[in-house]
Order: C-alpha cells, then sequence, then structure tokens
C-alpha cells in the first residue's frame, strides 16, 4: 500500500480540520518496515498543499545540526583567504544597534563660533593668589555659573598690587604719597568685563548692575572664609547700582585677620574705554 492511498483520507479531512493535520516528517515515512518511500511518491500537487499547511514558523534553529570540521574548512575554503585577514580581530564584545554617536560641530556655524567664543581659556593667574581669590577666580571664570551670564570670563585678570608696587619702586616710577601706610588700597584687585545685553560685548545700559548683583549675591551666599556665616536667602539684599553705571567696585571681605585686602572691579566696554584700568595695572608688569 502506498503512503498516498493509505492517508487520502486524512488528506480529505485536512482541508477542513487543520489540527488532524501529519508532520512532514511522519508523512514520509512507510508503514512497514521497508525502506523509506522517495518523494517522487508524493505528487506535486500533495506536497504543495502540505508546505502551505505547515505553521509559519521559523525553527531552523531547532533542527540544525552541528557543522563537521569538513563542513566549515570546505566552506571557509569557498572565501579567499584575503577577505578575513582583511578584518581585523578584536576581543571587545559588539555594539549594540542603539549606541549613538556624536557629531562634531562645525567651526562655521555662527551658534558655534560664539560657544567657542565664550569658551576661551581664562587668562594665568599669579602663582602666590590666596586660596579665597582663586576660589572667586573660579567662579568668575566658569561656564557653568551664573558668572557666565554676566562676565566675560577670558577678560577676568588678577593683580598683585604689592608686587607691582615694589616692581614701580625698583624703577623709579610712580608718584610717592607721604603716609603712614605704603602702597595702594588693595593688595590684590580683580579686574573683569562684563557682558552686554545681547551680543556679548558688554555695552548697553544696566550691565554693569546686573553683574555686580549676580557677583555680590553669590559672595553672601559662599563666603571666602570659614568663620564668616553664609546668608541663608535665596535672594540676598545687596547694594543698588545706578543702571547708568561703567565701572563698580566690589570689596571682598576675606574673613578676621587676613592681613590683606582685595576688590573686584567691573567695568563694561564703555568703562573699559574711559578708565583703561587694564592698562594702569598691566604698564607696570
Amino acid at each position: 500500500m502506498s503512503i498516498r492511498s493509505a492517508f487520502s483520507g486524512i488528506r480529505q479531512c485536512s482541508k477542513c480540520l487543520r489540527p488532524l493535520t501529519l508532520p512532514r516528517s511522519f508523512v514520509r515515512r512507510g508503514i512497514s518496515s521497508s525502506s523509506t518511500v522517495s518523494d517522487s511518491n508524493l505528487d506535486s500537487n500533495s506536497r504543495s498543499q502540505e508546505q502551505d499547511e505547515e505553521p509559519k514558523i521559523n525553527t531552523w534553529f531547532l533542527n540544525e545540526q552541528p557543522r563537521s570540521a569538513s563542513s566549515s574548512s570546505s566552506s571557509s575554503s569557498s572565501y579567499p583567504s584575503s577577505s578575513f585577514e582583511a578584518i581585523p580581530k578584536s576581543s571587545n564584545p559588539p555594539s549594540p544597534f542603539f549606541t549613538t554617536t556624536q557629531t562634531q560641530p562645525n567651526p562655521s556655524d555662527p551658534e558655534n563660533q560664539n560657544h567657542n567664543h565664550n569658551q576661551v581659556t581664562p587668562q594665568a593667574i599669579p602663582s602666590n593668589t590666596p586660596p579665597p581669590i582663586q576660589q572667586l577666580h573660579s567662579f568668575l571664570t566658569s561656564d557653568k555659573t551664573d558668572a557666565s551670564d554676566v562676565v566675560l570670563g577670558h577678560t577676568v585678570q588678577i593683580f598683585d598690587t604689592i608686587t607691582l608696587t615694589r616692581h614701580l619702586d625698583s624703577k623709579g616710577q610712580g608718584e610717592l604719597i607721604r603716609s603712614e601706610i605704603s602702597g595702594g588700597w588693595y593688595d590684590w584687585v580683580i579686574l573683569l568685563q562684563v557682558k552686554g545685553s545681547g551680543s556679548g560685548s558688554g555695552s548697553g545700559r544696566g550691565t554693569v548692575a546686573r553683574a555686580d548683583g549676580i557677583i555680590r549675591r553669590w559672595l553672601l551666599q559662599n563666603p571666602l572664609h570659614p568663620l564668616i556665616p553664609a546668608s541663608p536667602l535665596e535672594h540676598p539684599k545687596t547694594p543698588r547700582i545706578s543702571p547708568e553705571a561703567d565701572w563698580s567696585i566690589i570689596p571682598l571681605d576675606l574673613g578676621p585677620e587676613a592681613g590683606i585686602r582685595a576688590c573686584v572691579n567691573l567695568v563694561n566696554e564703555q568703562g573699559k574705554e574711559r578708565w583703561k584700568l587694564d592698562e594702569i595695572f598691566n604698564k607696570g608688569l
């Protein structure tokens, strides 16, 4: 009896009832102990019907047999050896498909030009700068603080007036005024230029007053000496500065018995041209 005649009834039922469909591997086996019936006994119609009735699930990973050494060597020999040598071996695991890459900014983009301008490296400070003044300098030159909104970080300079006065005396320069105190009123001077209201240049009404308030509030909330209590207020009151001001001076409280005096000088673009403070301090260097 052939496979086709023995299971013809089952195939007819399988047209209506899909659960009665037999696996393809079982259909290909003979009922008797004789040799396996070849696929030629199945007509093309029944074979296509069985393929249509098979589940639409890819189960290659269940039936795949391990490759032998001969098969792997034969398959690899079909490719030129140079194709494998061109790929370097790496012990690192492959990158996940969701890895993102950062694109490099275009230098010609105006936004990137402004961004790079704000991140200019700060000017060097004297090696003997006291730690409290270094702390304030970090606040004024950082691009992650409130000062970055009102201060041009690359214009911040620190001057040691004690050393400067001695240098001028040794050169016979400067004016001699008879008094009990020799030297300037401030031993350390911080000089900076404020940002403007829009374009970044330090021009515009109220630019000095705005920067003065931000720096003073930070000093009240972050004292430069441990014995100075910090203000608990979120917006502590500061002196009122005229919106027309082009120069402002902030005296620094360095704590009791500090032995030195320091201040911050803020100028906008008009004040820089009018008072020329940078030229005065840099002249003796």
